[in-house]
């Protein structure tokens, strides 16, 4: 087990993750996408908790491909404030950003980037490449269907 601490939104907040959420690749560690999302789970529980967000269920879900990565955060009955937060945080775990008039991913420089400080003083990047935002439930979920019934029927 990876016990540490991540620092956002001017907080610290300890976070745990299984050793397999980490991967050894090249010149060091880095956290596996999975291991991202666990991370933003653990911080938008414990801001729920604090009384700072409010949702009534929490998805994330991570997909990693060939030159990239990606995480979607669902969220069910979410506050308009607690949307606009968890963008801005989102924006905190990102590696950069799409610049569509030039056709190019754009990275923020690595001394930016969020970390995770582990408990043995080491540090691993703590970002995923492309990360949305949903005020809704994800396809598939029972909370999907109850709020888009004509979807069940019609598909």
């Amino acid at each position: 087990m990876i016990n540490g601490i991540v620092n956002v939104l001017d907080t610290n907040f300890k976070v745990s993750l299984p050793d397999s959420k980490v991967s050894n690749y090249g010149s060091g560690d880095y956290m596996k996408v999975a291991g991202v999302g666990s991370v933003i789970r653990q911080v938008l529980n414990q801001l729920k908790k604090d009384g700072k967000v409010y949702f009534d269920k929490l998805w994330i879900k991570t997909s990693a491909y060939s030159m990239g990565n990606s995480i979607n955060i669902y969220l069910l009955n979410p506050t308009s404030m607690t949307t606009e937060l968890v963008e801005n945080l989102s924006d905190l775990f990102s590696t950069g950003s799409f610049n569509g008039m030039i056709d190019l991913y754009e990275n923020t420089p690595s001394d930016l980037r969020t970390k995770l400080i582990t408990s043995d003083g080491g540090e691993l990047e703590c970002n995923g490449k492309y990360i949305f935002v949903h005020d809704t439930p994800p396809w598939g979920t029972k909370e999907y269907y109850k709020m888009f019934p004509k979807e069940v029927m019609y598909g």
